[in-house]
């Protein structure tokens, strides 16, 4: 039996969810058709869609209780983020926002006295814990600054460059 949801994968993961022939393309066009875009099932028993043209698939989801579908690929158009990177970008915005607040909010404790118990500032261990926190929240600053550049780096357009 041909599977459909594996073959989807496979394209979403390596062709940008762009069919690598034109007789993979006939194939696959021909089955979903059929099958009003039906791509099979997850392990989880929902329904996985997909809208797809001639070039490949545009969008696959997959249906969850209520009607209400979640986007597992969105073919990206140049200068313009799919809904996937919209979620992402908000996600990063906010975890991002955290860490600054958790960073700031040490410093601040730090200088006021409140981080530790007794002579914090003079005690090996606390310095250590103190600034290896900091060292961890500045990497994941700049790994989350990283991810929204590169989200938001989508919207110039190529020319530009």
């Amino acid at each position: 039996m041909f599977d459909l949801v594996k073959s989807m994968y496979d394209l979403v993961r390596t062709n940008e969810g762009n069919f690598k022939s034109e007789k993979q393309a006939n194939f696959l066009r021909e089955v979903l058709n059929r099958q009003d875009g039906f791509l099979g099932w997850t392990s989880g028993h929902s329904q996985i869609f997909s809208d797809f043209d001639e070039k490949g698939f545009i969008k696959v989801y997959k249906i969850l209780k209520d009607n209400k579908h979640e986007v597992i690929f969105e073919r990206s158009i140049e200068g313009k983020l799919t809904s996937i990177e919209i979620k992402d970008l908000a996600s990063y915005k906010r975890k991002l926002k955290k860490a600054r607040l958790a960073v700031k909010e040490r410093k601040d404790s730090w200088q006021d006295g409140t981080y530790g118990k007794g002579d914090y500032k003079s005690d090996p261990h606390t310095v250590r814990l103190y600034i290896s926190n900091l060292e961890r929240l500045d990497r994941e600053i700049g790994y989350l600054e990283e991810k929204i550049n590169k989200i938001e780096g989508k919207l110039i357009p190529a020319e530009l460059f």
